[in-house]
């Protein structure tokens, strides 16, 4: 009897294992797409700051004239609200 339950174990565990493999390759190209679109829109704000408000989001220095991030954080939110949902991305997500 324990042989037989082992048998059927075994195969059972090479199916789960065949299963999560297929998976596996599955949630690797949505993970490297998701992440591709997450750097696309990071380089997207960068420019929209850049241009908007002559910010470079790259650098730790911040200029004297920069008054107020409240701002940035509005303009940010209403200009790429919607790419953010879609990437289920808040607005400190994308300067971490």
């Amino acid at each position: 009897m324990k042989l037989i339950k082992w048998i059927i174990n075994f195969f059972k565990k090479i199916k789960r294992r065949f299963i999560i493999a297929k998976a596996y390759v599955k949630m690797q190209g949505a993970f490297k797409k998701q992440l591709s679109a997450r750097k696309a829109l990071r380089k997207d704000v960068n420019s929209f700051l850049k241009d908007f408000f002559g910010i470079d989001a790259n650098s730790k220095y911040i200029p004297k004239d920069y008054k107020n991030k409240e701002e940035v954080r509005i303009a940010v939110t209403t200009k790429f609200e919607e790419r953010m949902n879609n990437l289920n991305l808040s607005y400190t997500d994308l300067f971490k």
